[in-house]
């Protein structure tokens, strides 16, 4: 899941093959187009954007309706599942 803010930012998950020493994952922070970083954790993405701001890049055909955590909260939780680790409480 590619997730984006209205400032311009985005971040994906890259997969990454390294030589050696397995399967690589990260949190790809970009900005306009220029990388910025690649991240472990939610926490390494927040200080770069505000989480609060991240949202799906695919819409979705259907209404989606989130729970009342913060927004930074649910932010965390998208990316931390895609990440596979556990989620912010």
């Amino acid at each position: 899941m590619t997730m984006v803010s209205a400032a311009g930012w985005q971040v994906e998950r890259v997969v990454r093959e390294v030589p050696g020493r397995g399967t690589s994952i990260r949190l790809r922070v970009s900005w306009r187009g220029y990388w910025q970083a690649d991240c472990e954790s939610s926490e390494d993405v927040a200080r770069f954007v505000d989480l609060s701001t991240l949202v799906p890049a695919v819409p979705h055909l259907y209404e989606r309706a989130y729970p009342s955590p913060p927004a930074w909260k649910v932010a965390a939780q998208l990316l931390d599942t895609e990440m596979g680790g556990a989620a912010v409480h």
